[in-house]
């Protein structure tokens, strides 16, 4: 084949998969963990839901780190518990969801293979099962954040 030109340099796409799915388990491990520490503090004080309501997720740029916290001051107080004049025991809801999510976000970065197939598929070609869609941040324009931040739930 005169003149024909086959490129085998998929490297710069196989590293935005990897991103993008690296982003998905943190987005996915982040979530998780509000859920669960949203869901724990919801059981053990019910009073008016402020605290639960507070709780948000936020991420950098590129999708590739998070913070799960809560923004009322008491989630503080509850999770440490507090010393004088006063003192109440600790009721940790935060902290055993993290660790909860610990082994799973652990074993989802150890197994990226398949998300980064489906990931590239897009991209490289890579031919990848057609009952499984690949992240929509893979079809967005270079530069576009991978989801929206969320403006406290």
């Amino acid at each position: 084949m005169a003149g024909a030109h086959i490129v085998f340099n998929h490297f710069p796409q196989l590293a935005r998969a990897m991103r993008v799915s690296v982003a998905d388990v943190v987005f996915e491990t982040a979530e998780g963990i509000l859920d669960e520490a949203r869901m724990t503090v919801q059981t053990n004080s019910t009073r008016t839901g402020e605290l639960r309501d507070s709780g948000r997720t936020d991420y950098s740029d590129d999708g590739t780190q998070a913070i799960a916290g809560f923004d009322d001051f008491k989630a503080v107080w509850l999770e440490y518990g507090t010393g004088q004049p006063a003192p109440t025991r600790a009721e940790p809801f935060l902290t055993p969801a993290a660790e909860h999510h610990r082994g799973r976000f652990a074993a989802a970065m150890g197994s990226l293979e398949p998300r980064l197939k489906v990931n590239a598929a897009g991209s490289v070609g890579i031919s990848a099962n057609p009952n499984i869609s690949y992240s929509a941040r893979e079809a967005a324009p270079q530069g576009a954040k991978r989801r929206p931040r969320n403006p406290r739930r």
